[in-house]
């Protein structure tokens, strides 16, 4: 697990941002993680190349977006700090599966013909003790592609 944290130290946000006060709608909504999962087929780019070049788009478009690189302090408050968004990258090979008493692998299309959510729970980064606002696991199938997954805390 790492921290990705916007790629130009140069347009961090102006001092009085770094202090994020919350909506109201926002603080009268109970906490919640929002999952979002997405699927992509394999590609020959070197598994190395690939996981540099997602950290590297990843911390550039945080800088945009530098709430999501802060922390939850508490319901009414993110600190824009940029402590960074956590970062985690998995190997899903190991992952079994029990399908009429055999076990098998579990690859991409396993998981896309027959989702289950307990299955899919395992490919997010979600920790409800976690304050941070947005983390991300990429999940690397053995032999059919990955899925990169995130969670936005919407507040904790």
């Amino acid at each position: 697990m790492e921290a990705i944290k916007p790629l130009n130290l140069l347009l961090q946000p102006p001092h009085h941002l770094k202090t994020y006060k919350l909506s109201l709608l926002d603080q009268i909504v109970p906490p919640v993680y929002i999952p979002v999962l997405l699927f992509y087929s394999a590609t020959t780019e070197n598994p190395w190349k690939r996981s540099l070049h997602l950290k590297e788009s990843f911390s550039k478009t945080l800088v945009y977006f530098y709430i999501f690189v802060g922390r939850l302090t508490n319901s009414l408050v993110i600190d824009c700090n940029d402590y960074g968004a956590i970062y985690v990258e998995v190997q899903v090979a190991i992952l079994t599966k029990k399908k009429k008493e055999v076990q098998v692998a579990i690859d991409m299309s396993i998981v896309l013909e027959e989702p289950e959510v307990g299955l899919l729970r395992q490919f997010l980064p979600c920790d409800d003790n976690s304050q941070s606002v947005l983390a991300i696991q990429v999940n690397d199938f053995a032999c059919d592609g990955m899925a990169v997954c995130f969670c936005i805390n919407h507040h904790r």
